[in-house]
């Protein structure tokens, strides 16, 4: 964003238009998506106006974490920016931002009609959290979750991958970031 590219592009709508008007030409008939923030700041929310340039333009799908760059992680995700986007464009609008669980991701599915939702930090020591939206999805019943020695397993094979994969310098860094998602929460 220093440079102007990634999110400060939403500072400038037209250097968007010109970048994403030569993805699309120089990838013939390939489809391309996009994922954006809402805005620079709060003060500057260009969602909707960003979302009906990228769709003249051609984009296939938007997908929109509904946070501003100024945001960052911080606060929470206003969805009723996705909704917004979603009512103003005919192409597929996904909903990004705060979805942590079954419930919030029934919750942003209601209140925002998009049509999918992608999952970044509810997925970070939760990977079941796939298993029990398509559960739900298919049977409406809702799982139960992994129980504690489900996790301590999949914590094991988790670092074990990192030792195969990274150096042992990355592996104990990310082996402690990772646990401290598959433990939060637990109870006593």
């Amino acid at each position: 964003t220093k440079r102007g590219a990634g999110s400060a592009a939403l500072k400038d709508l037209s250097l968007m238009s010109k970048v994403v008007e030569n993805v699309i030409k120089s990838v013939d008939n390939t489809p391309i998506t996009i994922k954006m923030r809402s805005g620079w700041d709060s003060e500057n929310i260009v969602a909707i106006d960003a979302g009906l340039m990228l769709q003249e333009i051609g984009i296939k799908a938007i997908t929109l974490h509904a946070r501003t760059s100024k945001q960052s992680y911080s606060g929470s995700a206003d969805w009723s920016l996705i909704k917004d986007l979603k009512n103003n464009l005919h192409i597929p609008v996904i909903g990004n931002g705060d979805v942590i669980n079954l419930e919030s991701y029934i919750k942003m599915s209601n209140e925002t009609n998009c049509d999918g939702i992608m999952i970044g930090r509810g997925a970070l020591g939760n990977p079941w959290i796939f298993m029990k939206i398509n559960s739900y999805l298919k049977n409406g019943k809702i799982n139960k979750g992994p129980s504690i020695s489900d996790i301590v397993q999949i914590s094991i094979n988790h670092i074990d991958l990192l030792i195969k994969n990274k150096s042992s310098t990355a592996s104990v860094n990310l082996s402690k970031k990772h646990l401290n998602y598959y433990l939060k929460n637990f109870h006593n």
